[in-house]
């Protein structure tokens, strides 16, 4: 719940919750968007995250200079969302 409560106060632009965390925050009222892609292994990578609304997040060129809240840093989520992020380009 700490990504949700990141997203609406505006201390972080993107998060990437679990889909259960994600359910949860919905029934409790609050407005957050979903941002979806696919994964296809070993040799392409699509990623997808959730972005608040009004954030102006469309894709990982987006998350230039923004704060990204993942459950843990070095995770599968985290590691995978630098990896999306540095395919387009994005350090």
């Amino acid at each position: 719940m700490l990504i949700s409560a990141a997203l609406i106060a505006g201390t972080a632009a993107l998060g990437a919750p679990t889909p259960t965390v994600l359910l949860q925050a919905n029934e409790q009222g609050l407005d957050l968007i979903a941002v979806a892609g696919t994964i296809l292994y070993p040799t392409r990578f699509a990623g997808g995250v959730f972005a608040a609304t009004g954030s102006g997040i469309e894709g990982p060129r987006d998350l230039a200079g923004k704060h990204v809240g993942v459950p843990g840093i070095g995770g599968i989520i985290d590691v995978l969302t630098r990896k999306w992020v540095q395919a387009t380009g994005i350090d």
